[in-house]
């Protein structure tokens, strides 16, 4: 299985990503939900979701 990194802006914005969707089985809803919620840029949400 390979690994896609999402940048979020502060560490305590990877720990809510973490703690809201611990189902990594869907980086593409990670990814989006992360950029939509605030906790990462549309710009490293869209290079997670380039590396799906």
């Amino acid at each position: 299985m390979s690994t896609i990194r999402l940048t979020c802006h502060t560490t305590a914005s990877a720990a809510a990503v973490v703690a809201d969707y611990f189902d990594k089985r869907w980086p593409l809803d990670i990814a989006e939900w992360a950029s939509d919620q605030g906790h990462a840029s549309d710009a490293h949400a869209a290079r997670a979701l380039a590396q799906i």
